[in-house]
């Protein structure tokens, strides 16, 4: 990684920590209770020339104590819209290998390069984990879609815009069509289904997923 990278990660970690009232002296301390590491790791994300780094894990943790995209922590910039979309990219080396591969947050650049038809965005929830079955789609996972706003297929995964009252909501469902009803499904039964919307556009259908670590 390089040091540019590790400055920014360490310079939002900060900001991302001073928004909730949490700085100055101690402030390394409270981070490693909240990441489960020693104070000294933490000083180490903060020194130069130091090849320790937090982990997808330390920054998952972090943005979620936070309130703060992990996009913004990686990148140093907010995500677009209201999906966590990392950006659009053909993906050309991981759309030649296996459907799940696991990297780490250093080559987020790599998955996202380039410009192309298709989308990845990182998973915020464990609506679409559905344990014990090879639906397996975890928090904090990239997930790659083929940007189309085809009419989708009965139980197609989808990344899908839903207007429900007047307001949109941005998700990744299965879809269903029973007897000319349609709804946008949960693999996790603890979420409820959509049954009831206003409309939907599809924005894109599932590729596979990234599994970062």
């Amino acid at each position: 990684m390089s040091q540019e990278k590790l400055n920014t990660i360490a310079t939002e970690i900060t900001r991302a920590f001073a928004k909730i009232g949490i700085s100055g002296r101690g402030t390394k301390a409270k981070i490693a209770k909240i990441c489960g590491v020693t104070s000294a790791a933490v000083g180490a994300w903060f020194q130069e020339n130091n090849p320790r780094q937090p982990t997808i894990d330390n920054l998952l943790k972090i943005s979620k104590v936070t309130n703060t995209s992990l996009e913004q922590l990686i990148r140093g910039r907010e995500a677009l819209d209201s999906i966590p979309m990392l950006e659009m990219g053909e993906l050309p080396r991981f759309l030649q290998q296996s459907q799940e591969a696991e990297i780490s947050y250093r080559l987020l650049s790599e998955v996202i390069h380039d410009e192309g038809g298709n989308i990845a965005i990182i998973a915020g929830d464990d609506s679409m984990m559905h344990l014990g079955t090879i639906n397996y789609y975890p928090k904090g996972a990239i997930l790659v879609f083929r940007i189309s706003d085809a009419k989708p297929q009965h139980e197609d995964l989808v990344l899908v815009k839903v207007t429900i009252q007047g307001r949109d909501f941005f998700m990744f469902r299965q879809y269903l069509e029973n007897a000319g009803k349609e709804s946008f499904v949960a693999l996790n039964p603890a979420y409820e289904n959509i049954t009831e919307f206003d409309r939907y556009e599809v924005i894109g259908y599932f590729s596979y997923q990234v599994i970062i670590k």
